[in-house]
């Protein structure tokens, strides 16, 4: 009896340590997207773009098929309300208490 017990807390440790050995890394990760309360999103005209404005006075140009960050605009000295594409999506407008208009190319 007690060498099965043995032999049972000994498989159970190996297969801990065998688990621990092939677990994932522990790795940083740093925010890509925003960091405060998100005020707004508007698509491009074409669709393959969306802008995000913030309270982290951010603005934030994604690609809608990957998700991958374009562009971060730090347009404003204080909270994004909206942003706006016009209408052939090479220039946006920003707004909080200030209106900018920001042209671009990709």
């Amino acid at each position: 009896m007690r060498r099965n017990v043995i032999y049972t807390i000994a498989t159970l440790f190996l297969s801990f340590l065998l688990s621990a050995s092939f677990s994932q890394e522990l790795k940083l990760v740093l925010p890509i997207g925003h960091t405060g309360i998100v005020t707004s999103g508007q698509f491009s005209p074409d669709g393959r773009k969306v802008v995000t404005t913030s309270s982290d006075v951010t603005a934030k140009i994604w690609d809608v098929v990957s998700g991958k960050l374009l562009v971060n605009l730090k347009a404003h000295g204080s909270r994004v309300n909206t942003a706006q594409f016009n209408k052939d999506g090479t220039q946006l407008v920003t707004t909080f208490y200030t209106i900018r208009v920001l042209k671009f190319r990709f």
